[in-house]
């Protein structure tokens, strides 16, 4: 609540609390990997409510796979080094419009 004072100018940014330490804390995490036609990276973000997976995997590494929109993937999901879930059918979605126009894609 209070960050979104700040952000509408009500409090100056002393306001908003304590101050934090200074030793930043890091949460280890694997970094996105491409290797043998297949790529490998994290679930950050799992968004249960909506049936969402968010992953770490970036459109740059994504690419190079050369898949289009729509077009089929294997897709295997583990936690650790069990299997969680296979779906061999996984289908790209298209992206979300943009602009004035959202009948048309980016």
């Amino acid at each position: 609540m209070r960050i979104a004072v700040l952000a509408g100018g009500t409090i100056s940014f002393r306001e908003v609390g304590r101050k934090l330490p200074d030793r930043v804390v890091v949460i280890p995490h694997e970094d996105q990997q491409f290797a043998n036609g297949m790529l490998e990276g994290t679930i950050p973000i799992l968004d249960v409510q909506f049936g969402n997976i968010w992953m770490n995997i970036d459109r740059r590494i994504f690419r190079k796979l050369g898949l289009e929109n729509g077009d089929a993937a294997n897709v295997t999901l583990r936690r650790r080094r069990s299997i969680v879930s296979r779906c061999s059918r996984a289908s790209a979605h298209r992206p979300v419009p943009t602009g004035p126009d959202r009948r048309s894609g980016p």
